[in-house]
């Protein structure tokens, strides 16, 4: 029989490791601060800058979105196939800003599982939009991942890139959207279309972008069935022009971005933002109107 001294002690000993699991449940759920979304530091005014506050206001049912995707002009194709891997009521502005340059030549490409802006005049993608939910990902953990790039044979050859473009380039064929987001083997195959890929510095894609990626998941995964949708995309600075392929015509990123959108309860936006270089760190997010700013990329919902 034990004595009391020995119950007190396991008494305590049970209390410690109960404690000590409570802790450790709470610190595995909270994500580390540079993947902490900024929406409580963002006040609701500068989240709407430049969008329709009542639009971004609604809450429509999840999955539902406006049936017309707002582009700039001279776009080839539209997004009316796929309006569901956009905010509702989604519009696009880009608007030149010293920072950025906002290529030509621009073909929208809709995807069974994502959508993309294409550019014939970079050969890469300007942005391509997903729409995350946790069901969406949790099949996904059960596919595997397609082995194969192709060349998108809906754009026009002389505006697409070549597999030859990144044979011997140094640079990775990086995923804008990347296939572990995708629930359906046609999607993981559509991933490694060169329309979904640019040219990615190695140890900065199989790094501190790699954490990007599973971070964002990580963040739809905890927000259930309300959608969170991703807009990801490369950034050309005007001073630093980089090329690879045959006769330089695949441009290089400077930077690469990660929009995350949410708008249930309320809207918030916010951006990852890195450099395409090898010694890229990752740094907290910015807000979005910052980011606006920066880039010209301005959205609307």
């Amino acid at each position: 029989m034990m004595s009391s001294v020995h119950i007190r002690c396991l008494r305590a000993a049970a209390l410690v490791v109960a404690v000590a699991a409570t802790a450790f449940s709470a610190s595995a759920k909270k994500p580390p601060a540079e993947w902490q979304d900024p929406g409580s530091q963002v006040s609701p005014r500068d989240l709407l800058e430049g969008a329709d506050p009542g639009a971004a206001r609604a809450s429509p049912p999840a999955g539902s979105s406006s049936s017309k995707v707002g582009l700039p002009p001279g776009v080839a194709g539209s997004f009316d196939g796929c309006p569901q891997f956009f905010p509702p009521n989604f519009s696009l502005k880009l608007v030149p800003t010293p920072r950025s340059w906002h290529p030509g030549r621009l073909r929208a490409l809709c995807f069974s599982d994502f959508a993309a802006l294409y550019s014939g005049q970079t050969r890469t993608p300007v942005m391509v939009f997903e729409r995350l939910t946790a069901s969406i990902l949790m099949q996904a953990q059960t596919q595997e991942r397609a082995a194969a790039f192709y060349a998108e044979a809906r754009v026009p050859s002389a505006d697409r890139a070549s597999l030859e473009d990144y044979a011997g380039s140094g640079f990775d064929r990086g995923h804008m959207a990347p296939s572990a987001d995708f629930a359906s083997p046609e999607g993981r195959a559509q991933s490694n279309s060169l329309a979904n890929v640019v040219p990615q510095d190695p140890e900065m894609n199989r790094g501190p972008w790699l954490q990007i990626e599973k971070a964002v998941r990580k963040y739809a995964l905890r927000r259930g069935e309300a959608p969170v949708w991703v807009v990801t995309g490369p950034v050309f600075d005007p001073s630093v022009p980089r090329f690879i392929g045959l006769n330089d015509r695949v441009r290089v990123p400077s930077q690469i971005y990660k929009r995350v959108i949410v708008i249930y309860p309320s809207p918030r936006s916010w951006v990852h933002l890195l450099d395409n270089a090898r010694d890229s760190k990752i740094s907290p997010p910015i807000e979005a109107p910052k980011f606006e700013a920066m880039t010209g990329v301005r959205f609307s919902y």
